[in-house]
């Protein structure tokens, strides 16, 4: 083993010492400068990710409420809409932790139900800006402000397709592989990459 001398020591120290304010420096710059940013799921401009879940079909929003937008659709009221940019980033989770991404203009969920087949759309809300909407309304239940539901629990009602932008993702889904789909309205909500 090698030995240093008294003046080798005190110039390691010395240089770990700088090394390490140096570093604290730097990540104290980044955060400042807002690369922090990219560690968050959200930002208070952003919409969260529309939640669909399986079996009675569960579609929920996390930083709004669901409104009545005229006769056909759902309007996800959120607090800003100012990154909502008319296109969808959409994933899908497998039960068996692998997933599929891509993204589009419109979101078409194919149910078990032939009769029943929602379409996640992009238009006007209160105050005519962008807000994430869903048809038919006639057939999803609000259950409360954040949740609109279709079909009973264990009526055996199960997705078997997503469609975005006419692609379906993870084709094909079982009631048995889905774990869940999240619906973005911006490419920097984290849950939808």
């Amino acid at each position: 083993m090698k030995r240093f001398t008294l003046a080798q020591t005190v110039a390691i120290v010395g240089v770990g010492i700088v090394a390490a304010v140096v570093v604290s420096a730097l990540l104290a710059r980044l955060h400042v400068a807002g690369f922090d940013a990219m560690f968050k799921s959200y930002s208070d401009d952003d919409e969260a990710p529309i939640i669909v879940r399986n079996g009675s079909l569960h579609i929920e929003t996390t930083d709004g409420h669901w409104e009545p937008n005229g006769d056909a659709n759902w309007s996800n009221e959120t607090r800003s809409s100012s990154d909502n940019l008319g296109y969808f980033w959409v994933r899908v989770n497998l039960k068996n932790g692998t997933h599929c991404a891509d993204s589009g203009k419109t979101v078409q969920l194919d149910y078990s139900d032939a009769s029943f087949n929602p379409v996640f759309t992009t238009g006007g809300g209160r105050g005519g800006q962008t807000r994430t909407q869903v048809a038919p309304r006639g057939q999803l239940d609000r259950e409360d402000p954040q949740r609109l539901r279709h079909g009973a629990i264990g009526d055996g009602g199960y997705i078997k397709a997503v469609n975005v932008g006419g692609n379906a993702l993870c084709s094909p889904l079982t009631s048995a592989n889905l774990d869940k789909v999240l619906i973005c309205t911006n490419n920097v909500t984290q849950a939808c990459w």
